[in-house]
């Protein structure tokens, strides 16, 4: 196995049009083609924190459970 070149992490991009989270069978979002991939990785990186800070917040809140709404998921379409 040969050892990767620490620069040439700099040159690499993300591949393309890549979906995910899918909905009725179609896609909610999707991965850019050509966008650096530090600066893909940081931007995920951000988008976790805020997602995790909320639950990090209900889970050591004595007081309330207004921050737990922020982590659920309802995967079932609303009846009304």
């Amino acid at each position: 196995m040969t050892k990767a070149n620490p620069s040439d992490y700099s040159e690499l991009k993300t591949v393309g049009f890549t979906p995910f989270l899918y909905l009725s069978n179609q896609p909610l979002f999707h991965v850019c083609r050509n966008v650096p991939i530090a600066d893909a990785l940081a931007q995920a990186s951000d988008l976790l924190f805020l997602a995790k800070s909320p639950t990090v917040d209900a889970a050591y809140a004595q007081d309330s459970d207004r921050h737990a709404w922020a982590a659920h998921y309802d995967d079932e379409q609303s009846s009304d």
